[in-house]
């Protein structure tokens, strides 16, 4: 089984995104999308992004092009183990950009998820994250920020928006910063266990290029 990680178009990574994760869409702001094949079979793609906030990044002193999220994880049925993908990703984005010192995600408890995969692979769990409610408009969730543009714009009320409970996300973080990792070990906390879990369940395998052909990709034969 071969197993290839390259950069991929934007039509690869909504399509992936869409499809195979429990988010149905790309993540806001400028993106770095990273395709993943197995026998050069398209099954879905590694995003980081600029975070939920710039502001995010004064917390730990940093500048904005010094820290990114992890933000989507979108794959169909694999035979790689997720935490070998991630490594390869995370490999590809911090020689795609040099200047990064931290690296946060999240594990969205109201998915059942507890951040496994996070854990298996050393990071820094910083305990829980987020507003206790979600906003919601026409049926669908929409992001605070997403909410404060639409209502500045004009195009929506506050009233326009309802507003139920949800469960906060669990916070992880991966530093490549000697001083800022003894920082944040101090903010360390054990890591929460497993509920019941939807992690890593693919919603339908798919043969796809996705619009993206592998160009000079890292590889591994396995």
């Amino acid at each position: 089984m071969n197993l290839r990680l390259d950069w991929c178009s934007h039509q690869a990574a909504k399509f992936a995104c869409e499809k195979w994760h429990y988010s149905g869409c790309l993540p806001m702001g400028k993106l770095v999308k990273i395709g993943v094949w197995e026998d050069s079979i398209f099954i879905g793609c590694i995003i980081f992004s600029g975070g939920p906030s710039p502001n995010i990044w004064k917390t730990y002193n940093l500048n904005p092009i010094e820290g990114a999220e992890l933000s989507r994880i979108a794959l169909t049925n694999h035979k790689s183990p997720v935490s070998k993908i991630m490594s390869i990703a995370i490999k590809m984005f911090r020689k795609f950009c040099p200047k990064t010192k931290l690296i946060i995600s999240y594990a969205d408890t109201n998915e059942g998820h507890h951040g496994g995969i996070y854990q298996a692979m050393g990071w820094i769990y910083l305990g829980e994250y987020g507003p206790k409610v979600a906003r919601i408009y026409n049926g669908e969730v929409v992001h605070e920020r997403t909410m404060r543009q639409q209502i500045l714009d004009g195009k929506r009320k506050r009233s326009d928006f309802t507003e139920i409970p949800v469960k906060p996300k669990h916070k992880y973080a991966l530093a490549y910063n000697d001083i800022l990792n003894n920082i944040l070990q101090t903010s360390k906390k054990p890591y929460p266990k497993r509920a019941v879990s939807k992690e890593n369940v693919a919603t339908g395998f798919q043969s796809v290029e996705g619009g993206a052909n592998p160009t000079t990709a890292l590889q591994t034969n396995g």
